[in-house]
């Protein structure tokens, strides 16, 4: 069953589609308690009054890799999340199961450390987060955060003092890093991307996530590497500022349009969701044409399942969008009650598509990955022209590759060894393409 070689087991589909989602919220609601002396700003993400966790260290799909807080630094685990927009770490003050066996942050080891009384937009001086099937409390700090030894400025961020048992007691990551828009974030400092960006870290204001292989994938700050991809840019822009979220003019098969955007669709790119993600209505209308075999013998019939995108059709083949390998076959697709028109597009997308995130549109930039034995003869297959389709020249003026020094930071074989890397070729940080290399679990 060679198509299936990606596919991960039902039963593991169905703990990644109840336990980690969120960030398929629709609004952030927040609000103001007292407990004790301490006010906390609640911040609950809600999917039409339903919440629920992702399972960000689902086996085989959460990308995570190192950081350091503090002077001198500390080195923390944490999941890349474009879903989420603020850093949360475990800090001392935390001694719960929920913590135990997680590296801490401790602020008072740290010279370059401040504890914020009132930080965030609400005025709250602490932060009471709700995921659904698990919480966080924590206070708020600053400090000297660093992805790389040149890819360093200052920011806010929640130190946990509380984090529920489940599921935190379980997760082999410290942290999370969220790599959203500012409107995902608590207030002024928060958002990761705006402070590297605003200090001259970030070249074009851009990012970029590639899934190198079955273990591996990798982010790219201040550009991409043209070497990942096989075929030209297509560039979106950002319809809503606070996930990265792009207009899909309609879902197709084999590049024909199935007509269930009535009105058009949005989707959020999101490397912390495991699968892809839609409304009830919508897996209904794939499962009706997506004649699925249990026994996987039929794989190699089944469609492109592509989305228009700004005049192009993006397409996934079956090695994408299925799942199976001793449970069956099914779609790598979770239904839940969302809008009809939204779609989150998680690791199956993401492993056909590198995807570069451009604060300064914002805009997202897609192009077929140099994934598994993809070639330039394939990428006319996995992004063909979408015939009829609206399309808008929304590429940036200069193309993010043009730095003046490329370095490449690779941290698998260091976050073994518990280190940060060092970096090679000596250019300014204004200059530099740094590349994370994230392990997947």
């Amino acid at each position: 069953m060679s198509g299936c070689r990606h596919a991960i087991t039902l039963v593991t589909v169905f703990v990644a589609a109840i336990n980690n989602v969120a960030s398929l919220t629709l609004k952030k609601h927040e609000w103001d308690d007292s407990y004790g002396n301490k006010k906390y700003t609640h911040h609950k993400e809600l999917v039409l009054g339903r919440s629920v966790l992702r399972t960000m260290w689902s086996a085989e799909h959460a990308h995570w890799g190192t950081i350091t807080i503090g002077t001198p630094p500390q080195q923390f685990k944490v999941i890349f999340d474009t879903g989420s927009g603020n850093l949360i770490l475990p800090s001392v003050q935390c001694d719960g199961k929920g913590c135990a066996g997680h590296t801490k942050y401790d602020n008072k080891t740290s010279s370059t450390s401040n504890k914020l009384p009132v930080r965030d937009k609400s005025g709250g001086t602490g932060a009471y987060i709700s995921f659904g099937t698990g919480n966080v409390e924590g206070d708020y700090f600053s400090d000297k955060f660093c992805i790389a030894p040149t890819l360093c400025t200052t920011v806010a961020f929640v130190g946990s003092t509380r984090q529920s048992a489940f599921p935190f007691a379980d997760t082999p990551f410290d942290g999370l890093l969220g790599l959203g828009l500012k409107d995902m974030s608590m207030g002024k400092q928060f958002n990761v991307v705006d402070e590297l960006y605003s200090h001259g870290k970030l070249p074009f204001g851009t990012f970029a996530f590639h899934v190198v292989d079955e273990t591996h994938s990798e982010i790219t700050f201040g550009g991409f590497r043209p070497e990942t991809v096989v075929s030209e840019v297509l560039w979106a822009k950002v319809v809503e500022e606070r996930y990265w979220t792009v207009a899909v003019e309609d879902v197709t098969f084999n590049n024909e349009v199935i007509d269930v955007c009535k009105t058009g669709c949005q989707a959020a790119l999101d490397t912390g969701t495991s699968i892809l993600v839609g409304s009830f209505s919508m897996k209904s209308e794939l499962e009706k044409r997506i004649k699925v075999e249990y026994d996987c013998s039929n794989f190699n019939e089944l469609p492109m399942i592509g989305f228009k995108i700004n005049g192009k059709v993006l397409n996934l083949g079956p090695e994408e969008y299925m799942d199976g390998d001793g449970y069956g076959c099914s779609l790598a697709f979770m239904a839940m009650d969302i809008p009809d028109s939204l779609l989150i597009l998680g690791t199956p997308f993401l492993k056909r598509f590198v995807t570069i995130y451009d604060r300064t549109g914002p805009r997202v930039g897609f192009a077929v990955s140099k994934y598994g034995d993809t070639s330039t003869v394939d990428a006319s297959k996995y992004m063909s022209d979408g015939t009829g389709a609206h399309a808008e020249n929304v590429a940036p003026e200069t193309e993010p590759t043009k730095t003046s020094a490329i370095t490449s930071v690779r941290l698998g074989e260091f976050i073994q060894n518990h280190r940060m890397p060092e970096l090679v070729h000596g250019a300014s940080p204004e200059q530099k393409l740094v590349t994370v290399r994230l392990h997947r679990l």
